[in-house]
């Protein structure tokens, strides 16, 4: 048996979801990551290989979106920092 590395269609972004749900991800941040997937790159490229970096990237494309709030979103922030690092490992 292995993992298979891509999220073949048509079901990738099912698949990304309940992967991100079985992580502890909230379904609110579910929900924004897919909407930002499918946005960005329509999940073409997303895989189990990179969803960690494409994880961050999203954080990161987020996060400077909306910086005016900066003591609740650096709480945010190191909230989903530890999220990604342990569940998704």
């Amino acid at each position: 048996y292995f993992l298979q590395c891509d999220m073949s269609p048509p079901n990738q972004e099912h698949i990304c979801s309940l992967f991100l749900k079985d992580c502890n991800f909230s379904s609110d941040y579910i929900n924004k990551f897919l909407a930002w997937v499918s946005a960005v790159s329509s999940y073409k490229n997303l895989n189990f290989g990179n969803i960690r970096e494409t994880l961050r990237m999203f954080q990161k494309e987020t996060g400077k979106k909306g910086q005016k709030q900066s003591t609740q979103n650096e709480e945010e922030e190191s909230l989903l920092e530890n999220e990604m690092c342990l569940p998704v490992e």
